[in-house]
């Protein structure tokens, strides 16, 4: 009896134990099929976070981009691309946190609890710390399936993504090919104005050149079939990067096969294969090398474009979209609006055009680097290059008909035009048209082969008004900028001013004199229109002699105060700039253009005289802008301080024009690649912390993060010797543009805090006098 209770009872025992192996055992199944759903839900969730983190960068991305509706990025509009994502990826809205960070990651703001729906994303609302990632965390709860029965009924699943924004690409594919000058954006600090209108012009960028690209240096692959093939089809482009030499497409092309595939990109035919969008990615450039389907463009960044209109002839079938066309308008473009753009690839950290990337990480380069290009503005002399009898002339006269044309010449007030009575404008006529009359009975030219054109400036047009830059500028900076007459700048304005071609070349002197005798002088000084107007004559196939040798004559009396756009400045075109002009810098991409303008007709062969009226002109610049001297007794640039002197001016360069091409000297300026060159690198107080050397392209860089060197304000100083010459030339002079007179201050350069590449190219010439001796 009591061995069968014994029996019972083991046999009880063995039931519990059982079971409670069952229930172990279950759970150790359990906590293997759980755990395994929990990765997976783990790996949901963080795929979700990381989705979510790139499309919340990626809007970060438009910060200020007026593509909304003509309104700042907004909080709900990065919020509802988080949400979105985590949404498409297994998370929903209601498991995200979304957070604001700095490029290092440290949170901003919560954008949910701490920001409105409707506040504006920008450096403002952080305390000027501008907002470059996105963190997002998530937890999601999901159910268990046989851990329950040790009471879990639920797990969580967390993430964390942190997207950082890099602005300033250095590398793109995909390229449409054509170039854009980084002077397209001189109003704006050098960068494009997001959602501003801009017009590429044609025949600018380069000697012969529109700005097409070439994805090839063979010279065959500069056709105009291959030309239209790139804008049809942009990732034969290839993969190129900053400090890259990009081969042109020679010539403003312009042919129907030309404008129907600008016409495609305009209207966005993406039912086309490949597809035509509108937007388009253009490399930035600072500067040309070489000439014709020799030249090549330097890439300092690129930038996201979209099309909207070209103008190629002032007919129905030269022009196309959405753009004013006004009557009258010789010159050649393309239109549109630069954006914000945020690419998936590439890496970023060069300077900033728009375009960003957005990755879960920082930039790969975390330094702090000061990098540039080192580009002297070279002097190249040819002696007698067409040995033989004189050589026949191209001359434009390039004539300046501003306001300030109606004065005295000793600088009385002018008179509101028609201007009489030996004012400087009816000087100016009886002198150009003595030079023409000598070279149209000239007894070297048997062949009647020279050929004059006459452009001037300024063309004036209606326009919206707008508010100058100068008293923007100078305002910001609590200078005296009114509207009173006498004050640095003036306010407001509601007229372009361009420049006009009245007289194509042309063997009928007697044609342009009767031009000149009939101008009046009005409105403001676009001299780097009137400069560009000038040399596309001489560079116009339809008109140019071939045979004969490339004259540009300037004639001023004023300082140029409107911009390539046809905006007035708003400097008021004094003789000399007042102290605030100067301070706020709100006319010095007019004087750099004027510059830019000159250099590419110089490159192009173009030999400049400069001829300043009065006594107060500016010499620097109109030195710069005429060709270089190599005999002291024979200069390119002449200061008219009378009547008679400026009479006599024109007569000593009639006198030389026979032995132009024969007898004297020519030089000329082109820029080279500072290869080898010494620059250093000088702290806010004077002392040099850095020297390296240029390599063979005249790149430089200096790696501030392993010199130990922080944010602040630094000067730059620059070297090269020219070893073409016996001795070598030294070039050391530092200007602030290509070609330009001697920089007054230090170059300097601002390195802002933070890591990335601050960018600034340094150019040099020479004060050597150069012969041909």
């Amino acid at each position: 009896m009591n061995e069968q209770k014994r029996t019972r009872r083991e046999e009880g025992q063995s039931l519990i134990i059982v079971g409670a192996l069952l229930i172990v055992l279950i759970a150790l199944v359990g906590l293997v099929v759980d755990a395994g759903n929990a990765y997976a839900q783990r790996r949901i969730v963080q795929n979700a976070t990381e989705a979510a983190a790139l499309a919340g960068t990626q809007m970060l991305g438009h910060q200020e981009d007026y593509r909304w509706g003509g309104d700042f990025l907004r909080n709900y509009q990065v919020i509802e691309a988080v949400w979105d994502y985590a949404e498409r990826n297994g998370a929903s809205a209601e498991d995200v946190d979304i957070f604001y960070t700095d490029i290092n990651g440290n949170v901003l703001a919560n954008a949910e609890f701490d920001l409105g729906w409707q506040t504006i994303i920008n450096a403002d609302t952080f305390n000027g710390v501008k907002p470059e990632g996105i963190r997002v965390e998530a937890n999601r709860s999901f159910d268990t399936y046989l851990v329950r029965v040790i009471g879990r009924n639920e797990m969580t699943a967390s993430g964390t993504a942190h997207g950082v924004l890099a602005c300033g690409a250095c590398s793109a594919s995909g390229l449409f090919p054509i170039a854009v000058h980084v002077g397209t954006f001189a109003d704006n600090g050098g960068f494009p104005v997001i959602g501003q209108e801009y017009r590429i012009w044609g025949d600018k960028t380069g000697p012969g050149s529109f700005g097409y690209l070439s994805w090839n240096f063979d010279p065959g692959h500069t056709s105009e079939t291959t030309l239209v093939a790139n804008m049809a089809d942009t990732s034969r482009s290839g993969y190129w990067k900053v400090g890259d030499n990009i081969p042109c497409g020679p010539g403003v092309q312009n042919s129907n096969s030309v404008k129907t595939e600008l016409k495609y990109r305009i209207d966005n035919r993406i039912d086309l294969t490949p597809p035509r969008y509108r937007d388009v990615i253009l490399p930035v450039f600072d500067y040309t090398s070489g000439q014709g389907a020799n030249l090549t463009y330097h890439i300092v960044g690129f930038a996201r474009f979209e099309l909207q209109c070209y103008h190629f002839a002032n007919n129905s079938q030269g022009q196309y979209g959405s753009c004013t066309f006004d009557q009258g308008d010789t010159s050649k473009w393309i239109s549109g609006i630069f954006k914000s753009w945020v690419e998936p690839s590439g890496e970023s950290g060069c300077t900033n055009y728009g375009v960003c990337t957005a990755k879960l990480r920082p930039p790969l380069e975390e330094k702090r680097v000061l990098m540039g290009n080192v580009v002297p503005w070279r002097v190249f002399v040819v002696e007698n290059a067409v040995p033989g009898p004189p050589q026949p002339v191209d001359v434009v006269h390039v004539l300046d008909i501003s306001g300030s044309m109606c004065a005295h010449w000793d600088g009385s007030p002018h008179k509101s035009p028609p201007c009489t009575n030996g004012e400087r404008i009816q000087i100016a006529k009886g002198v150009l048209t003595a030079f023409n009359d000598a070279l149209e009975n000239a007894d070297w030219d048997p062949n009647d082969a020279i050929q004059v054109g006459l452009a001037t400036f300024p063309k004036i047009q209606s326009t919206s008004t707008y508010n100058t830059q100068c008293y923007n500028d100078i305002r910001a900076l609590g200078g005296p900028c009114t509207s009173d007459p006498s004050s640095d700048c003036g306010k407001s304005n509601n007229l372009l001013y361009f420049a006009n071609k009245n007289k194509n070349l042309t063997t009928n002197i007697a044609s342009v004199n009767t031009i000149i005798n009939g101008l009046q002088a009005n409105g403001g000084t676009p001299i780097p229109l009137g400069l560009q107007y000038g040399r596309e004559m001489l560079a116009d196939p339809a008109y140019r002699n071939p045979n004969n040798l490339p004259i540009l004559i300037l004639t001023t009396d004023g300082m140029p105060n409107i911009k390539i756009n046809g905006y007035w400045s708003g400097y008021r075109g004094n003789y000399t700039r007042p102290y605030w002009v100067v301070l706020s810098g709100c006319n010095n991409d007019v004087y750099d253009a004027a510059i830019e303008q000159a250099n590419l007709a110089k490159q192009q062969g173009v030999i400049v005289f400069a001829i300043g009226i009065h006594q107060t002109i500016d010499t620097e610049l109109m030195t710069a802008i005429a060709s270089p001297d190599t005999d002291p007794s024979k200069p390119h640039f002449f200061q008219a301080d009378s009547p008679d002197d400026f009479e006599g001016i024109f007569e000593s360069i009639a006198q030389r024009l026979p032995g132009l091409g024969n007898e004297e000297c020519i030089a000329n300026e082109n820029a080279t690649q500072g290869n080898a060159a010494v620059v250093r690198l000088y702290d806010s107080g004077g002392n040099l912390v850095a020297t390296t050397t240029a390599d063979s392209s005249g790149g430089y860089i200096f790696d501030l993060t392993s010199l130990n060197l922080g944010p602040g304000t630094y000067e730059l100083r620059a070297s090269w010797l020219d070893y073409s010459f016996d001795p070598p030339v030294e070039y050391d002079v530092m200007t602030w543009a290509l070609g330009g007179p001697p920089a007054e201050e230090p170059i300097t350069v601002v390195v802002p805090e933070g890591t990335g590449t601050t960018l600034k190219d340094l150019y040099l010439r020479t004060d050597q006098q150069f012969t041909c001796e």
